[in-house]
């Protein structure tokens, strides 16, 4: 990882969800975070393609540090259900798991190209690839960050002692992912005396 540069929050959203759909648009219009969408009917056509378009379009995203400092990885159906990208007679399970695969494949390089200080993953087919693909052997549980949203630090592989935060992907109102981010950066809520970490 570039050690000298300041570290990045990554989200990763491979949940296909409404909610997590109201907690995406809520993050980026309150927040300076920066989206980077898998296409879905890429993945489906052309895997090792689309891997490559968005590790160019993230090392070009993540240059300038003094702006990002939060990195949302998220799937462009999640905007769009119409475009699942899946051919007729298509399984959308295999696709599903072409996706998480991929988000997968993506956060265990960007972990290996920049400091990470925090991983948020929401859905669990998510947490699971990219849990799978980083090597990780298991998540040490600290604290709920908020009702339903545990954190914890991931133990193993090259992503060792990495915070990680995760969500399911039907759950939370529309401003979780801001508290998950407020806290995560603050240590406690805006107006909240108590330590939340």
């Amino acid at each position: 990882p570039n050690i000298n540069a300041p570290s990045l929050s990554l989200f990763v959203a491979g949940s296909r969800n409404g909610v997590t759909k109201k907690q995406v648009e809520e993050l980026l219009k309150k927040r300076n975070v920066r989206l980077v969408e898998l296409q879905v009917k890429s993945i489906a056509q052309d895997y090792a393609r689309e891997i490559a378009r968005i590790k160019t379009e993230i090392s070009k995203t993540v240059q300038d540090r003094r702006t990002v400092k939060t990195l949302l990885l998220a799937v462009n159906s999640l905007f769009s259900r119409r475009q699942t990208g899946e051919k007729e007679g298509e399984d959308s399970c295999d696709l599903s798991k072409k996706i998480a695969s991929a988000l997968g494949e993506i956060t265990s390089w960007l972990i290996n190209q920049e400091r990470i200080a925090n991983l948020i993953l929401t859905g669990g087919d998510t947490a699971h690839h990219v849990c799978r693909a980083l090597g990780v052997n298991g998540i040490l549980l600290e604290k709920e960050l908020l009702p339903g949203v545990p954190k914890g630090v991931l133990v193993g592989g090259p992503a060792d002692g990495i915070p990680v935060v995760t969500k399911s992907g039907g759950f939370g109102p529309a401003d979780t992912f801001v508290l998950i981010l407020e806290i995560l950066e603050n240590g406690v809520l805006e107006g909240d005396e108590r330590d939340v970490i």
